[in-house]
């Protein structure tokens, strides 16, 4: 309806009901507008009550399934936010000027106390970490000019650009700080990092206390028993990507961003109650026959599994041919059909599916 909603957007229609506990709600998401005034199949009946206990008050009009799902397992397992602190990165202010490269650091002989190692959204695939090198200057409000006397020499350049803030105009903070430095305990030990550009969850562990800019999730254990390396495994599933898409309902949207409010809201089991290879479904023990003992064996891992699903994408391209079905998918009038029925072949080049080489097609 709104083409250029960057959020999930509805608008209410509201007609008189004889009961005041049940709401009927009709999902126009795959419907003509036209049809407004008709029945629409994708009409669901809500309890008032279930609806008032919905954090944030949301309808779950979209994946209603996964809604349910998520509903349970958050009873038996928990919320995501009972384990873990999930924290956006810091906001520099100005990440041109505040991230600088090892040339300016020797160019300007920039402090070295105030230097820290930094990775962007873009250094994060699943399972794996690309160094950005860079470093951060962290400087926060209590820092003295007198400490950082050639960061402030490089920083002149920039001196305008960061003055224009509002805080440094109404003498909030000085205009050589950074605008969120976050709490430098977040980025110490074994954490996740999550990718924040993007709609779906991408998730690595960070073993090198890198600080982290606000592209990029941090997400620390609450307690000492929390396994980073299950986590991240986890993060990465098609469940938690899925229940995720349930929650935000933004899969697909322009400038879409993982925030830290949605994590929190997933389900998660008790990190004690599940080992690595427990989590983990063995679809590649014959590629994988050693058992995962380490988060550095989970981007061999990945990769496997991308192997595979790119290998079975190929054959079901393949089928698709040789049936005559279009390669952008199945029709839906004929899905839940049997591999007989699918058959659409050329006329005169194949009785039965299946029988007959690619040769005999063309």
């Amino acid at each position: 309806i709104f083409d250029d909603a960057v959020a999930p957007s509805a608008i209410l229609l509201c007609s008189q009901n004889k009961s005041k506990d049940e709401l009927l709600i009709r999902n126009l998401r795959n419907n003509d507008l036209g049809r407004l005034s008709q029945d629409v199949e994708d009409t669901v009946q809500f309890s008032v009550r279930d609806i008032r206990s919905e954090e944030d008050l949301v309808i779950p009009t979209y994946k209603i399934e996964t809604n349910e799902l998520l509903s349970t397992l958050r009873r038996r397992w928990g919320r995501f936010g009972d384990q873990f602190d999930v924290e956006q990165g810091v906001q520099t202010g100005g990440d041109e000027a505040f991230t600088v490269t090892e040339d300016k650091i020797e160019k300007y002989e920039l402090e070295s106390e105030f230097l820290r190692p930094v990775l962007f959204g873009s250094n994060i695939v699943p399972y794996k970490i690309f160094e950005s090198n860079k470093h951060l200057l962290y400087i926060e409000r209590n820092v003295e000019e007198s400490k950082i006397p050639n960061i402030l020499r490089y920083l002149e350049q920039y001196r305008g650009e960061l003055e224009s803030v509002s805080e440094v105009r109404k003498g909030i903070r000085p205009w050589y700080t950074l605008h969120r430095p976050r709490d430098p305990n977040m980025f110490e030990g074994d954490h996740a990092l999550l990718r924040q550009t993007g709609d779906t969850l991408i998730a690595a562990v960070d073993q090198h206390e890198r600080y982290t800019v606000d592209s990029l999730l941090c997400v620390s254990p609450k307690n000492d028993a929390a396994q980073m390396d299950l986590l991240t495994l986890l993060l990465n599933s098609s469940l938690l990507r899925e229940l995720y898409d349930s929650i935000t309902q933004e899969n697909g949207r322009v400038f879409s961003q993982v925030k830290p409010q949605n994590v929190k809201k997933l389900a998660l089991p008790p990190s004690d109650e599940m080992s690595l290879n427990q989590a983990y479904t063995v679809e590649v023990d014959e590629q994988m026959p050693e058992p995962i003992d380490s988060v550095s064996d989970l981007p061999q891992v990945y990769s496997v599994r991308e192997s595979l699903s790119a290998e079975r994408h190929s054959l079901n391209l393949n089928l698709f041919d040789y049936l005559g079905i279009p390669k952008d998918g199945l029709p839906d009038s004929l899905a839940g059909n049997t591999l007989a029925d699918l058959q659409m072949p050329a006329a005169g080049v194949a009785d039965t599916p299946l029988t007959k080489t690619t040769e005999d097609l063309d």
